[in-house]
């Protein structure tokens, strides 16, 4: 690999293993785990996501939320609910708004269903884009091209699993590495455009400094347009399929 150094004084150099390195240096305001939940304006692109330089329009990233859990014989359900606020463009205040997502798993199966509704509680309209992030790690690193997005109606132009790019009316996905024998599909019963980049961060070592990829970032985004009182609901299931040949 091509190295870039860079001399401080005469007694000390400091190599980068590929130039232009602080481009990738973001700092992160919340922890990249998944089943974030954004409320965005439509002005904000992938570009401002992945790096951070976006205005949230809901109180729904950091703040905690309600827990139930239930076991029965059909599975494990949680439930995470939250009552908050989504700011509007022009708009003089917020509207409250409350958000429940619901997780089951059932016994013995690779598989996991997540329920999404939001209840615009205020007396005005709601207008807005809601984002559920997650980030996972697949091995996928430096090109792999054993680590891969299959999106189900579209080719990608590079479909590696630290690729970037945006993919609208998506219903079927796949991510997986075939080495480690992994895939994981993505059913939704409301087609989403899915934004993919890779969560990287920049670390020295005796060679110099370089990036270092820590997983991909998937966010799935729908428009919503809720009237006073009104819900919306959304169905997401992974199932894991082992390898795929």
């Amino acid at each position: 690999q091509r190295q870039m150094c860079i001399r401080d004084s005469p007694h000390s150099m400091v190599r980068a293993k590929e130039p232009n390195l602080d481009r990738y240096l973001v700092v992160d305001r919340y922890r990249r785990t998944s089943l974030i939940d954004h409320f965005l304006a439509p002005s904000v692109n992938l570009e401002h996501f992945a790096q951070v330089r976006h205005e949230e329009q809901g109180n729904f990233v950091e703040l905690p939320y309600e827990a139930a859990i239930k076991q029965d014989a059909s599975g494990i359900t949680v439930t995470l609910a939250r009552t908050g606020q989504v700011k509007r463009a022009g708009a003089l205040g917020p509207l409250p708004v409350h958000l429940e997502k619901t997780l089951f798993v059932p016994p013995g199966e690779e598989k996991l269903t997540v329920r999404y509704t939001i209840h615009n509680k205020g007396q005005s309209r709601l207008q807005t884009r809601f984002a559920s992030e997650w980030n996972i790690h697949l091995l996928g690193g430096g090109g792999n091209d054993q680590a891969y997005y299959r999106i189900e109606g579209h080719k990608l132009e590079n479909d590696r699993f630290d690729s970037t790019g945006e993919v609208p009316q998506v219903e079927h996905f796949h991510i997986g590495n075939h080495w480690i024998q992994q895939d994981i599909g993505f059913s939704l019963d409301e087609a989403a455009t899915l934004w993919r980049f890779s969560i990287e961060t920049v670390t020295g070592s005796e060679a110099g400094f370089e990036r270092n990829h820590q997983g991909s970032c998937l966010t799935l985004l729908w428009p919503i347009l809720l009237e006073a009182n009104q819900r919306w609901s959304v169905t997401i299931t992974c199932t894991g399929n082992g390898h795929r040949g």
